[in-house]
C-alpha cells in the first residue's frame, strides 16, 4: 500500500517538472538576469557616458595682456563617452576637458563680439585613482565662443522722474542714493552707451516727501533701452533709492532797515529787487515769515547821487528753503530830482551840549565844510543859518586839553524834510576848568566894622 502511494507521488513531481510551463518561465528569466548582469559587467565592449563634465577655458598670454575676455559660450560643459574596465567608479572629477581661444586681436574693432569655432580637448586628470579607462568621445567635440576687450566706464545717472505736486507745495530735485555708475562690459557694447537714467512716473499728486526704488536704465545711442544681458553689460549698481522732499510753500516779501532816512523821503523811492521770493519748509516753521529783512541797513548819511544802489545776500531762516534759488537782491535809492551842495559852518553854528558844570569848552575849530543831499526844491533854500552843528560833550568833558569831538550836523529848517547830511564829520574843542569865583570884602564893609 506504502509502496503504491509513493510510486504515485514520484509520478505527480515528474509530471509538474516536464509538462508545466512554471519552468519554462523561470528559465528564461534566470537567463536574462545572468546575461544582463554580464553585459553591465563588460564595459570594455560597452561604453558609459559621464555627464556634465567642466570645460575649462584657457586664453593665450597676448590676449589676456590686452585685455581680451570671453562673453558667451555655447557649452559650460560636455559629455565624454568612457569604457573600460571598472568604469563605473569614474566621476567628472577625473576628466579633463579643455578649450584655448588664440584670438586674433586685429579683428577687434570695438563695434561688435567677434566669433570663434573652438575645438574641445580632452584626457584624464594625473593623480588620479583610477585611470584603466579609455575616453572614446566628447560630445560636443567643438563649441562656439564671442569675445572682445573688456571696457570699463563711469556715468552719470540722469533723472528722468516725472510727478505733479499740490499748488502750495514744492518739490526738491529728487535725490538718488547713487548719482554714478560703473558699467563694466565689451568694448562694442559700451560704445554704444548714449545715456543712464532713473526712470520713474509717480502717480498722483505729491503733497508729502515720497520715497522709492527704481531700476537703471541704460540707453543706447539712439535712446532706446539696452537689455543687459543681451550686451554682456554688468553695473556696479542696479538699483537706487529715491527721496523726493515736498516741503509747503510761501511767497514773502523782502525789506530793508533805513537809519537816518529824513522824514519827507518816500518809503516808494526805496525798491528792492526782487521784491519778493518763494520760500518753502514745515508749515509751522515758514508760517512764522511775511517778511525777510536784508542783513544790511542802508544809511542815508552814506547815499549819494553816485552811491544809490546796494546788493545784498538773502538771508534764509533756520529750517526754509530759498526755491525762488534767488540768493541776491538789490536795493535802489530813487533820487531823481535831487541834488547835492556843500555849506560853510562856522563857529557860531556849533552848540554844545551835555557840558558838565565845572568846564569851560571852545571851538578851536572855526569852520566847516558840510555836503547835504535834497530834493532840488529844498536844497535851494538852505543856508549856513539853516544847519547847526550839534557836540555832545558827555564823553569828552571829563579831562582838560584839546580833543577831536565827533559833531551831528542838524538841517532844522522846517522846509528841508527831504534834505540829509552826507558823511560824518569832527572838530576839534578845548576843555578846560572853570575859573573860581573869589568874593573881595568891600573897604565899605570893612570900615562899617
Amino acid at each position: 500500500m506504502n509502496t503504491e502511494n509513493t510510486k504515485k507521488n514520484k509520478f505527480k513531481l515528474k509530471d509538474i517538472i516536464y509538462r508545466n510551463t512554471f519552468m519554462l518561465v523561470i528559465s528564461f528569466v534566470a537567463a536574462v538576469v545572468l546575461w544582463f548582469s554580464l553585459a553591465m559587467n563588460n564595459t570594455e565592449e560597452r561604453p558609459i557616458t559621464i555627464t556634465d563634465v567642466p570645460i575649462t577655458f584657457e586664453m593665450s598670454q597676448d590676449a589676456q595682456n590686452e585685455g581680451i575676455k570671453i562673453f558667451y559660450k555655447s557649452y559650460e560643459t560636455a559629455d565624454v563617452s568612457i569604457s573600460g574596465l571598472n568604469v563605473g567608479n569614474i566621476t567628472a572629477n577625473d576628466l579633463s576637458i579643455k578649450a584655448t581661444l588664440n584670438p586674433n586681436s586685429t579683428k577687434l574693432a570695438g563695434n561688435t563680439l567677434e566669433k570663434a569655432e573652438l575645438t574641445l580637448e580632452y584626457g584624464k586628470k594625473e593623480g588620479k585613482k583610477y585611470t584603466d579607462f579609455t575616453i572614446n568621445s566628447v560630445s560636443p567635440a567643438t563649441i562656439t565662443v564671442y569675445y572682445d576687450r573688456v571696457k570699463i566706464a563711469s556715468y552719470d545717472i540722469e533723472d528722468t522722474i516725472t510727478y505733479n505736486t499740490a499748488a502750495n507745495c514744492y518739490v526738491s530735485k529728487p535725490m538718488l542714493s547713487n548719482t554714478d555708475v560703473i558699467i563694466e562690459g565689451p568694448e562694442s557694447s559700451i560704445n554704444k552707451i548714449g545715456r543712464v537714467c532713473v526712470d520713474y512716473d509717480v502717480a498722483g499728486t505729491l503733497t508729502d516727501t515720497y520715497r522709492f526704488q527704481s531700476a537703471i536704465t541704460v540707453y543706447d545711442l539712439y535712446n532706446k533701452p539696452m537689455n543687459l544681458e543681451e550686451y554682456y553689460l554688468t553695473l556696479s549698481v542696479e538699483k537706487v533709492d529715491v527721496v523726493i522732499n515736498v516741503m509747503n510753500k510761501q511767497t514773502v516779501n523782502l525789506d530793508v532797515t533805513k537809519l537816518n532816512m529824513p522824514a519827507g523821503f518816500s518809503d516808494e523811492r526805496v525798491t528792492i529787487s526782487p521784491a519778493t521770493i518763494d520760500i518753502a519748509g514745515p508749515l509751522e516753521t515758514i508760517s512764522a515769515y511775511n517778511t525777510i529783512i536784508l542783513p544790511d541797513a542802508i544809511d542815508f548819511s552814506d547815499i549819494t547821487l553816485d552811491n544809490n544802489s546796494f546788493t545784498m545776500e538773502i538771508p534764509m531762516p533756520a529750517g526754509v528753503s530759498n526755491v525762488s534759488n534767488i540768493t541776491e537782491a538789490k536795493v535802489y535809492v530813487n533820487l531823481n530830482g535831487f541834488t547835492e551842495t556843500t555849506l560853510n559852518l562856522s563857529a557860531a553854528n556849533f552848540k554844545f551840549v551835555n557840558i558838565p558844570e565845572d568846564k569851560d569848552v571852545k571851538a578851536i575849530t572855526q569852520n566847516l565844510s558840510v555836503k547835504i543831499t535834497g530834493s532840488q526844491a529844498q536844497i535851494a533854500k538852505l543856508n549856513s543859518s539853516s544847519v547847526y552843528g550839534i557836540i555832545d560833550m558827555a564823553n569828552f568833558a571829563e579831562t582838560n586839553g584839546n580833543k577831536n569831538v565827533n559833531i551831528e550836523v542838524d538841517i532844522s529848517a522846517g522846509t528841508t524834510s527831504t534834505c540829509w547830511v552826507n558823511g560824518s564829520y569832527e572838530i576839534q574843542v578845548n576843555v578846560a576848568d572853570k575859573p573860581e569865583e573869589t568874593s573881595s570884602v568891600s573897604e565899605a564893609a570893612v570900615s562899617e566894622d
